[in-house]
């Protein structure tokens, strides 16, 4: 069950981050706890919205 929710945030996160949810996915079922790391070590900041700049004064 674990692994099973494990494995739909890894696709979940992977795809809002803007990488391939499915490659990583299969990365991590091979690899194991392995490839659960490396996924945490590559994965990309997450976009943030970028605050318009201050009016002038």
């Amino acid at each position: 069950m674990i692994a099973i929710l494990l494995c739909i945030w890894i696709y979940r996160d992977a795809e809002s981050r803007g990488m391939s949810g499915a490659l990583w996915l299969i990365i991590v079922l091979i690899a194991g706890i392995i490839g659960l790391i490396i996924y945490l070590v590559v994965r990309k900041d997450k976009k943030t919205a970028a605050q318009p700049p201050p009016p002038p004064l």
